[in-house]
């Protein structure tokens, strides 16, 4: 969406739907594709990742901290100019987000048959 949304304001593009389950915050007269094919969802996350062998009371503490900056005025503010929501899970649903995507998108690539080259 960064390079998309200057494109749009200028009105060299237009934005047909967002790939996102609900409506984009920064657009909500755009449309999702999940309302003409319902279930359809194709969005890009971001997360922070420390080694397996991390403390827990440090994993806690990072994970606070980034929670705290991404409730953050301007943090909001900045997601919103590229086109994305500002979100911050704990730890443990980020990993069971992170699981579930990876076994959603390992569905379409089996029966896709997708392979590396």
């Amino acid at each position: 969406m960064p390079l998309l949304l200057p494109q749009a304001k200028d009105g060299k593009l237009a934005l047909i739907a967002a790939a996102t389950p609900k409506r984009a915050s920064f657009d909500p007269n755009l449309p999702t594709v999940a309302e003409y094919l319902p279930g359809f969802e194709a969005v890009a996350w971001h997360g922070f990742f420390v080694p397996a062998a991390t403390p827990k009371p440090i994993v806690e503490k990072l994970s606070a901290e980034i929670r705290v900056f991404m409730q953050q005025p301007e943090t909001v503010q900045k997601m919103a100019e590229l086109g994305a929501d500002a979100v911050a899970l704990e730890p443990e649903p980020f990993a069971a987000y992170i699981a579930s995507e990876t076994a959603r998108w390992k569905k379409v690539i089996v029966s896709a048959n997708i392979k590396l080259e």
